[in-house]
């Protein structure tokens, strides 16, 4: 893409050479100050690109945030969430028979009946 840019500076100062009686210092600081601006603007749309894909990422992050929680309880007790770390409910947690696989690899099971 740049190559193609100082071909067309090339061109375009070719063109006007002689309408503008330009002399060679002349014509490589136009050359210079057109390629200097060509890299800071490629630079200004790098930095638009990254800021991007920050507010994309900022966006799932708060979605996930704000989404309900999922977690299914089962049987009658359920975590009361006006607790505080001073008064926390004490109970006894039974894990059993828990499996586990990747959503890529269903039918291969990381965790088999734990």
């Amino acid at each position: 893409m740049r190559a193609l840019g100082d071909v067309a500076i090339i061109y375009i100062i070719s063109e006007t050479y002689t309408k503008f009686e330009l002399n060679i210092g002349e014509v490589t600081a136009i050359m210079l100050y057109v390629r200097t601006l060509m890299s800071n603007s490629s630079m200004v749309t790098n930095n638009i690109q990254e800021i991007a894909k920050v507010f994309g990422a900022s966006y799932e992050i708060a979605v996930l945030i704000v989404s309900p929680n999922q977690v299914l309880y089962d049987g009658d007790v359920r975590p009361d969430p006006a607790t505080t770390d001073e008064d926390k409910q004490e109970g006894n947690i039974k894990i059993e028979a828990v499996e586990f696989c990747y959503p890529a690899k269903q039918d291969v099971k990381v965790l088999k009946g734990i």
